[in-house]
């Protein structure tokens, strides 16, 4: 993806510095909302299958295991999400 730069002059005017071409400043956010917002979705979701993949894995171990770790059953979402905190 190429990086815009914004150089705003009296025309109000911004140029890509891939392409060089002048880019009306107005519509570069509207523009790059519409690419960033797939790109947030996708890491969202990407994110979200990581914590349900680790809440898989700790809900497949026995209670002994779990008990090893310093993990209740009722504290894998928490665990799988934000991790186990150390005191």
């Amino acid at each position: 993806m190429a990086k815009t730069l914004h150089f705003e002059s009296d025309a109000n005017i911004a140029f890509d510095a891939a392409s060089r071409l002048p880019v009306p400043a107005a519509n570069m956010s509207f523009v790059m909302e519409l690419l960033t917002g797939p790109v947030r979705l996708y890491r969202l979701a990407q994110q979200e299958w990581k914590h349900r993949r680790a809440m898989k894995e700790l809900y497949d171990l026995d209670d002994r295991m779990l008990r090893d770790i310093g993990v209740n059953r009722c504290e894998v979402p928490r665990v799988a999400r934000s991790g186990r905190e150390f005191f």
